[in-house]
Formats: structure tokens, C-alpha cells, sequence
């Protein structure tokens, strides 16, 4: 029996549009990225776990709560399941304010570890997609494989790219 695969996804700017300067707080303000879907039905395809791994630190600035957070998220798993994709298969967040303890926040890999122990996953297993150097700095941390989703290269992840073909490739050739 193979060992289960994992994508690890940044929510802000990765799934959603990120609002710059500013947090994603209730339903309105959250809009899904549509280049991400392809990616997340690819996941689908190939039986990878799809898990979401993001600093929420608008909880910590009292900006919003958890329920505000939830409902966030089922909203953004409502559009997924419109769109015939499954929903994620768990979400991890830290709400903590940056240099606070206990320190969840990416870079650390804590949230990352959390997971691939839950699901019993491989480190050779897993791959994170994220648009911030912290989210690639958490899986260099972690010891996973990562894609910097962005139009500029960061030469600490496995791969950078923001095209929606070129990940897929990459994924394909380098994952499965």
C-alpha cells in the first residue's frame, strides 16, 4: 500500500485573493482565486489530502473571532463544492499575534508536523503552496517540498511559479 500524499495550501493569495493590508474577515471579503481550482481537482484526481495552513492573526487583533473564521471557511468550502471539488480535508490556523507565544505562526513548522502527524503522512510525502517566504521558510522547516506561488522566484522553494500548467507539471512530474 502507498503511502497517502498531501498538498498543503496558504489560504490568503493562495485560494483566496489577499486583501492587501488588510484580513479577510467575514464572507463578503472572501474571494476564491479560480486559477487555484484546477489545482485543488488535481488533488481530487490523484487522492491527495488538501489541507489549509494559515496565519489568521486578524483573530489575535480582535478583528474577527473563530466563528467569523469558520464561517469564512465554509463559505469558501460551499464554492469548492460548487465548483464539483471536495472540500479540504482539514484546516490549521494560528491566531496568535507575530512573536507571540505559543508560536504556531508560519515559518514555524509546527502547524505542518501537527498535520502530518494526524494523517500519519511522509515528509517525502508532502508539498506546501504559498505566496509568502514564511509559508516556504515553514516547509523548509518541516523538511516538505514546497512551491512559492508567485510571479518571482525564492530560491528556497522547490519550484516558483504562478501558472496554473506550469504547477500542474510540476506536480505531476515531481509528485506523483
Amino acid at each position: 500500500m502507498q503511502n497517502k500524499k498531501c498538498v498543503f495550501f496558504d489560504r490568503d493569495g493562495v485560494i483566496n485573493k489577499r486583501i492587501i493590508d488588510s484580513y479577510v474577515t467575514k464572507q463578503s471579503e472572501f474571494e476564491i482565486n479560480l486559477d487555484i481550482l484546477p489545482i485543488l481537482k488535481f488533488c481530487d484526481d490523484n487522492n491527495f489530502l488538501k489541507i489549509i495552513i494559515t496565519n489568521q492573526q486578524g483573530i489575535g487583533k480582535s478583528m474577527m473571532n473563530e466563528m467569523d473564521l469558520e464561517s469564512v471557511h465554509n463559505f469558501m468550502n460551499n464554492i469548492l463544492l460548487e465548483n464539483q471539488i471536495s472540500t479540504f480535508d482539514d484546516i490549521y490556523f494560528a491566531s496568535e499575534l507575530k512573536n507571540t507565544e505559543p508560536f504556531r505562526r508560519k515559518p514555524s513548522p509546527k502547524m505542518l508536523l501537527e498535520a502530518m502527524k494526524k494523517y500519519d503522512l511522509q515528509k517525502q510525502d508532502c508539498i506546501l503552496i504559498g505566496d509568502s517566504k514564511s509559508d516556504i521558510d515553514s516547509a523548509v522547516n518541516a523538511d516538505i517540498m514546497s512551491i512559492f506561488y508567485s510571479i518571482i522566484e525564492y530560491e528556497e522553494a522547490n519550484f516558483s511559479s504562478q501558472n496554473t500548467e506550469e504547477i500542474l507539471t510540476y506536480l505531476t512530474t515531481n509528485f506523483i
